[in-house]
């Protein structure tokens, strides 16, 4: 599973801080920082559901797909 392998990555290179990692998968994932909103909001996700299901819903976001 890609979001499992990405989120082991996020938590091997950004360490042990919920909003460390989370600004470190948006970065690798989509190529900027979260924005204060973004950054709550997925830090509250990942710790209710998994840092791997935050990883999921970003490789699902058309931001992600889709390349302007």
């Amino acid at each position: 599973d890609q979001a499992r392998r990405f989120a082991e990555r996020v938590e091997r290179e950004a360490g042990a801080d919920p909003r460390a990692r989370v600004r470190h998968a948006f970065r690798l994932a989509l190529a900027r920082s979260p924005d204060s909103g973004e950054l709550e909001a997925a830090a509250n996700f990942a710790q209710a559901h998994a840092l791997s299901a935050l990883c999921r819903v970003l490789f699902n976001s058309s931001e992600f797909a889709f390349v302007e």
